[in-house]
């Protein structure tokens, strides 16, 4: 959770995926989910983290920082 960012309310506790919120739009049921994030190669994972994908917000996070996050998603995928 680097600088109080929190994955895991678009993503789940371990990169899992989850819905986020279900809305109606033009009378048509729509819902709005965070993807599964913990079986993306680093490479995925760090350019993800750095576009503007889906309603995915820019953190401007430095590379120690993506690293981390990736390594605490392969650690809590490995469990």
């Amino acid at each position: 959770n680097p600088r109080g960012i929190g994955c895991d309310k678009c993503h789940g506790e371990n990169g899992e995926g989850k819905l986020v919120a279900t809305y109606v739009h033009k009378k048509e049921k729509k819902s709005f989910i965070g993807p599964k994030i913990n079986e993306l190669t680093f490479a995925e994972f760090s350019s993800a983290i750095n576009s503007r994908i889906d309603g995915m917000p820019r953190y401007f996070l430095t590379d120690k920082e993506i690293k981390a996050l990736y390594l605490y998603l392969q650690e809590k995928r490995a469990h």
